[in-house]
């Protein structure tokens, strides 16, 4: 288990106890830079912060949601700090959301926010997956077993995502920030393999796939190089939820695999798209892998890109 890097010692000075007004505030911090602002007490508008490029934070949920976030110098309005903040009065120990409390329905209410939440990312986060979905689907069909083996490594590749966003929730660090632009190996290796046995069985007039069809591995390679980049969205709001939250988020998104593997299976049997995609499927699936690979590699700078 690698150990956490140190806070940057001027995003350590603001956290602390704040006052927005007469009601009380901590803010702490998250990993890759975030910020989180919660009530004292754990009831009021509470939100979480990813930090942007420009040295600001954007609102990833909560009442600031999409709100821009900046420091400000010191000034004698009503939003200051309760001391200094290089010495804040209760700097909080690790970075949890306060336990909620009222009565049942009041946290079934809040579960229920959650969950809503939890859809929300991963639709946001995985929606170019049902395309490809639908790709590995077109190339299933006809053959058995093949559907239940892209649903398994939908699911495998899935899971290691979500894996490596809870360990780095709870502090440990499996996968350095530096490694995920080279996840785009994976798809591109995937897809130029593709696209060689598709040129291969071209050229001497075999079939255009393989019988067996996409393979579990292969799928859940694909999900997972894919996906990569939500780790670093995943990982402040694991950090922040707390078990039961995070058990929330966790089971909407591994409900919602099934929903994405339906919505694939769905547009790929479809007549016009079915029909589309087995005429085009062979070229389709290698050139929509490789530019997801390239995209990955450029987007993170891998090999000095």
């Amino acid at each position: 288990m690698a150990a956490r890097p140190p806070a940057d010692p001027g995003l350590l000075a603001l956290t602390g106890l704040w006052h927005w007004g007469p009601k009380p505030y901590v803010l702490s911090l998250l990993p890759d830079r975030g910020l989180a602002l919660e009530p004292v007490g754990g009831r009021g508008r509470a939100s979480r912060f990813v930090a942007q490029d420009d040295g600001t934070w954007l609102g990833l949920d909560g009442y600031y949601a999409g709100e821009t976030l900046k420091v400000a110098p010191p000034t004698t309005s009503t939003s200051t700090p309760s001391s200094s903040p290089a010495t804040p009065t209760t700097p909080p120990p690790r970075c949890r959301a306060a336990p909620a409390t009222g009565s049942p329905e009041e946290a079934q209410a809040v579960n229920a926010g959650v969950a809503g939440q939890a859809a929300a990312l991963f639709a946001v986060t995985n929606i170019d997956d049902i395309l490809i979905l639908a790709l590995f689907f077109a190339q299933a069909a006809g053959r058995p077993g093949a559907a239940a083996r892209i649903v398994a490594g939908q699911y495998l590749g899935f899971a290691a995502i979500l894996a490596v966003a809870v360990a780095a929730g709870f502090g440990a660090s499996f996968l350095p920030g530096p490694v995920i632009p080279y996840l785009g190996l994976l798809p591109l290796a995937i897809g130029l393999k593709a696209g060689w046995q598709a040129w291969k069985n071209r050229s001497e007039g075999q079939e255009q796939e393989p019988p067996g069809g996409p393979g579990a591995l292969a799928v859940a390679a694909v999900t997972f190089a894919n996906g990569g980049d939500n780790i670093g969205v995943y990982v402040p709001v694991f950090a922040t939820s707390g078990p039961g939250g995070m058990t929330v988020y966790v089971t909407v998104f591994l409900l919602l695999v099934a929903v994405w593997c339906a919505a694939g299976r769905f547009f790929a049997t479809r007549p016009v798209i079915a029909g589309a995609l087995t005429r085009w499927g062979h070229i389709l699936l290698p050139a929509v892998l490789i530019a997801i690979g390239a995209f990955i590699l450029i987007d993170g700078g891998a090999f000095g890109l």
